[in-house]
């Protein structure tokens, strides 16, 4: 789970592997997309990282990061190909 700031959604990654928002007032449900296959037990665990604009979606079995827009419900931005597995997931600048 993370939160994007002031008037901005909850997120959340579901054992699912679906990203879901939720308003952080009413709690309701503002958008959900599929994007990665139901988690295995004991597989490395998927991340979510969010900034000022985006959330970042760690895939450890796809070996891929995936770039999420929480303004524009839930739209996969580009996928980032590692050609290994993350696991872990930070992100810097500004």
């Amino acid at each position: 789970m993370n939160a994007v700031g002031a008037d901005g959604p909850v997120l959340v990654l579901g054992t699912d592997g679906t990203p879901r928002s939720y308003d952080p007032e009413s709690g309701g449900a503002l958008g959900e997309t599929e994007l990665l296959d139901a988690l295995k037990p004991r597989a490395p665990r998927p991340m979510i990282q969010v900034d000022t604009a985006r959330a970042y979606v760690s895939d450890p079995a796809g070996q891929a990061i995936h770039e999420i827009d929480y303004n524009d419900d839930l739209r996969r931005a580009r996928t980032f190909e590692l050609g290994f597995s993350p696991a872990h997931l930070v992100e810097t600048g500004w």
